[in-house]
C-alpha cells in the first residue's frame, strides 16, 4: 500500500469515527484484527464492531453529544498511520489522544488507542 493509500484509509477511518459510522469504520479491519487500549485487548472483527457500536452510542463519543477533532489528521510511514485527536463533551475532554493503525494487505491488522479523559472544570 502506498503512503497516499494509507493516508486515505486512515482519514476515512477517523472521519467515520467522528461521524459515528460503524459500517465504514469496520470496512477497513481484517477479520483477525486487534485493538489494544489501556482497558485491554479487543480481539477480532466481531468484538471490534461491538466495541465501536457501544462506544459511539455512549455520551462520551456520540457524534451528537461530543466533538472529536484531528490535528494533524494523520501521519503515515510504511504500514503505520498515527492519528492525533481531541474529544470534548459536556463533562470531559481528552486533549492528547493517539491512535496507531498498522495496516497489512490493505486492512487494519492492529490498532492501538490511547487517551485519558479529564473532567471539565
Amino acid at each position: 500500500m502506498s503512503r497516499e493509500q494509507l493516508a486515505k484509509l486512515a482519514l476515512r477511518h477517523v472521519e467515520a469515527f467522528r461521524d459515528g459510522d460503524v459500517p465504514t469504520l469496520m470496512a477497513d479491519y481484517a477479520e483477525d484484527a486487534k485493538i489494544i487500549t489501556s482497558g485491554g485487548v479487543v480481539d477480532g472483527y466481531a468484538a471490534i464492531e461491538a466495541m465501536f457500536s457501544t462506544n459511539l452510542a455512549s455520551d462520551f463519543f456520540s457524534p451528537t453529544k461530543s466533538k472529536t477533532t484531528f490535528d494533524p489528521p494523520v501521519v503515515v510511514d510504511d504500514e503505520v498511520a498515527v492519528v492525533y485527536w481531541k474529544t470534548v463533551n459536556e463533562t470531559h475532554r481528552i486533549a492528547g489522544g493517539i491512535d496507531t493503525l498498522v495496516v497489512r494487505d490493505g486492512k487494519i491488522a492492529l490498532h492501538t488507542a490511547s487517551g485519558e479523559p479529564v473532567p471539565l472544570d
